[in-house]
């Protein structure tokens, strides 16, 4: 019997063409690999920032719920025309005398015409870098101040880490005498 056995000269290298295909497949599969985490750790990222804006626009609607329910605030008078407290509009006229500014807007925000938070809520958002947020802000209109109750909207907004990532939050608050 003789065996069919290829003598080595013969023989073309198809063993090192198809390992370099397999090597060139791996990488293309760890490079994806990266690629996909990389994309997961920034979308955390995103969340985790936009959740920390969306907690501080609630604590400045937590903060200026309080302001409104103080017993000292005199929500019929004192919001005529004063940064972030806008006065009820006239229901006779139909005229707009308090305009509420673009809430999308960040020039909107600024400090002549909103509301800081206090030291109760503010500046309390970090992240583990210890880097905090600028202090949310809020603006209150009222709505209606008949009988023994006044009807305000308040409009709170709030950054993340990223300045980009902006959360604005409103309600309609009753506070009844």
């Amino acid at each position: 019997m003789k065996s069919k056995v290829s003598p080595i000269n013969k023989q073309a290298g198809v063993i090192l063409v198809v390992s370099l295909i397999m090597l060139l497949l791996l990488t293309l599969i760890g490079i994806t690999g990266t690629q996909v985490t990389s994309l997961e750790e920034k979308m955390a990222g995103n969340a985790k920032d936009q959740n920390l804006a969306f907690q501080a626009a609630e604590s400045a609607l937590i903060e200026a719920e309080k302001f409104v329910l103080l017993p000292s605030t005199g929500l019929f008078t004192f919001y005529v025309g004063t940064a972030g407290l806008l006065g009820q509009d006239d229901p006779d006229t139909s005229a707009i005398e308090f305009p509420e500014p673009d809430f999308f807007n960040s020039n909107a925000w600024v400090d002549a015409n909103t509301i800081a938070t206090g030291s109760e809520f503010s500046a309390n958002f970090s992240n583990h870098s210890g880097a905090v947020i600028a202090s949310p802000r809020y603006i209150i209109k009222v709505l209606d101040s008949s009988g023994s109750k006044v009807v305000v909207r308040i409009t709170a907004r709030a950054t993340g880490l990223n300045s980009g990532t902006q959360v604005i939050l409103q309600e309609v608050f009753e506070k009844v005498y």
